[in-house]
């Protein structure tokens, strides 16, 4: 029902049937407490429990709107092609479900609404991957209350306008996708209340700069920041156990990166193509590296493993070039740091001994293993060995 036009609705005292109690400007259907029909000056009650399909369908004059903690369902395409900017969904512990998928159709409740503020009051659900807020390009302030416990799959995936978003203390997981898109999103707060990051959460964030991830959190999913290619630094914390696949992926702005002795695996392609990449320090409770780990990382230039026992480690890639741990590191320029004591096990275990300058750290540099056609023992093979040999046989030196 489609009432565009209208600025007040009043029904007759003796309906029985429905009524528009506290002069609230709507229809509403008294034994459910569903609002079915609203208007531009609609004041939604603190009694309502339902906002019914297509209840502000079209009202180009509606431009903000507060739902009330009574209301714990929203209906299929309720504020469908509003004029609706505004939107505060009023602070509560129940749940807030939104239909949006009918039949195989979207049938978003905000569908095609320029949202630009939102404030989330309540932790909301919905169906398949039709958030209520997704692909929201309009929308550029998010204000999350005390009361929002999760942020569910997609919920603000594709909001490119957000530029920042503080996350309550609250909070105790960030969904697949949340945040994925966001491409104006420069900085983010993570709460110690968080123990579960999911997948994809922040990909392809390119504005976000630096990530802190809270000691709560045990749990970062996979290509969870992949895509980032403005973050230039990242805190990773001894809570996490694992880096998971294509994590990092893609991060060409990444210059280090610490991995602390907390984790056992770093996955497949967690660090791949991060082109920025120079310096890495590997914990001592690594013991799987799955194929491409750190592949197309050309600026690496120190690697610091605490490893104690490499040849117990399990390395997984093919013959194939691009399923190499460290394909495409120089292994002439890029320096391998490792433990007194290990430099037998790092020459005599692939894929470390693919590198030519092998340094026990605190060896004394009695340690480092020769680098073939280094002439003038800077550590690198470079035209200035060319010349240097040059010099030697012109009797230079």
């Amino acid at each position: 029902m489609q009432i565009k036009r209208l600025t007040s609705i009043v029904v007759d005292g003796d309906n029985y049937k429905y009524d528009s109690r506290d002069n609230c400007n709507a229809i509403i259907e008294s034994e459910s407490n569903t609002l079915i029909t609203g208007c531009k000056n609609t004041v939604i009650p603190n009694s309502v429990m339902t906002i019914g399909s297509g209840a502000f369908s079209g009202c180009t004059g509606l431009t903000s709107v507060t739902i009330p903690n009574s209301v714990t369902s929203i209906d299929y395409l309720a504020f469908g092609e509003s004029g609706l900017k505004t939107l505060i969904i009023d602070d509560g512990e129940q749940i807030l479900e939104m239909i949006t998928y009918v039949n195989y159709y979207d049938a978003n409740p905000f569908r095609n609404c320029l949202i630009e503020t939102l404030y989330l009051g309540r932790t909301l659900t919905w169906e398949g991957a039709h958030s209520p807020s997704r692909d929201k390009t309009s929308l550029v302030n998010l204000n999350l209350s005390n009361s929002v416990t999760s942020i569910g799959n997609s919920a603000f995936s594709g909001c490119s306008g957000l530029t920042s978003a503080t996350i309550p203390n609250s909070m105790t997981s960030i969904g697949n996708s949340a945040f994925s898109g966001c491409t104006g999103l420069i900085s983010v707060e993570i709460p110690n209340s968080v123990t579960t990051i999911g997948e994809s959460a922040f990909s392809a964030c390119t504005g976000l700069t630096s990530v802190t991830i809270p000691n709560s959190v045990t749990s970062v999913g996979a290509s969870a920041f992949s895509g980032c290619t403005g973050l230039t630094s990242v805190t990773i914390p001894n809570s996490v156990t694992s880096i998971e696949d294509f994590t990092f992926q893609n991060c060409t702005g990444l210059t280090s990166v610490e991995i602390p002795n907390s984790v056992t695996k770093i996955g497949q392609s967690a660090f791949s193509a991060c082109t920025g990449l120079n310096s890495v320090t590997i914990g001592s409770s690594v013991i799987s590296f799955r194929r491409a780990a750190f592949y197309g990382c050309t600026a690496l230039k120190s690697i610091y493993s605490k490893i104690q026992n490499p040849e117990n480690v399990t390395y997984s890639e093919t013959t194939n070039a691009n399923t190499k741990i460290f394909g495409g590191v120089s292994f002439n320029y890029c320096k391998l740091y490792v433990p007194v004591g290990t430099l037998e096990s790092y020459q005599f275990t692939y894929p470390w001994n693919q590198f030519l300058n092998i340094i026990e750290e605190g060896g004394g540099g009695g340690g480092t293993t020769p680098v073939y056609g280094d002439v003038n023992g800077d550590g690198v093979v470079t035209s200035a060995d060319v010349t240097a040999i040059y010099d030697i046989l012109l009797g230079n030196n």
